[in-house]
């Protein structure tokens, strides 16, 4: 018997499982044969479905290797390089970047792609975080609302059609960090805030962006 192909894959799905069913369709009363047979072929194209659709995802996960992808996952082992030396403000806990430059919180747009190197916790004096290397151990990407805004919808004519409100959320990507003689640099989150549901974390190459050539990211080589 030739079996079906999966047209994604190319491998052959097998049809055991249908076989046993029809040969129980023959010794079932001729009332509940057509049901029978019915589920049969329900079952057949969903399980074809269901061979196709997973073939679809791993190609699409296979490929996802573009650093401008907002799909791309930072690897475990990936390396932050740190150039000059950084300093934080007392009773902060964070130093940002964009748009290449280290900068305050009170300069960031938060709606574009941002980086803040985050310390274990602020303290009375300024702490500075010298020039090294820090490894990355952990990947999060989280997503936390922030606000929502109403929008009037209105016809020509100025009539009111309807209120609805826009969700607004941060997409963050938490790296978590380690460098043995700097314990107390502890991650690196990178985000912007966008409208939900569409909104993407930021890419690796938008990173790289911010971030500029006070640190630099290396990715682990395959």
């Amino acid at each position: 018997m030739h079996h079906p192909y999966n047209l994604i894959t190319g491998a052959q799905v097998p049809l055991d499982f249908f076989e046993f069913g029809m040969e129980q369709e023959l010794t079932m009363p001729a009332r509940h044969r057509y049901f029978s047979a019915t589920c049969a072929r329900i079952m057949r194209i969903l399980l074809m479905a269901l061979f196709a659709l997973s073939g679809l995802v791993a190609c699409q996960v296979s490929r996802v290797d573009d650093e401008h992808s907002h799909y791309f996952t930072i690897p475990s082992g990936t390396r932050l390089l740190l150039h000059t030396r950084l300093t934080i403000p007392a009773r902060k806990w964070s130093v940002y970047f964009q748009q290449g430059e280290a900068t305050s919180f009170g300069k960031v747009d938060e709606y574009l792609p941002y980086c803040q190197l985050e310390v274990s916790g602020p303290q009375e004096q300024e702490q500075n975080i010298e020039p090294g290397t820090f490894e990355v151990t952990d990947v999060r990407d989280e997503v936390n609302s922030v606000l929502s805004a109403p929008v009037s919808v209105a016809y020509s004519g100025h009539r009111m059609a309807g209120v609805f409100e826009r969700q607004f959320a941060r997409y963050e990507t938490v790296m978590y960090l380690r460098a043995t003689d700097q314990p107390h640099i502890t991650q690196l989150r990178c985000s912007r805030i966008d409208e939900t549901p569409v909104g993407t974390f930021v890419s690796v190459f938008e990173i790289r962006q911010a971030l500029g050539d006070v640190l630099t990211m290396v990715l682990p080589t395959a």
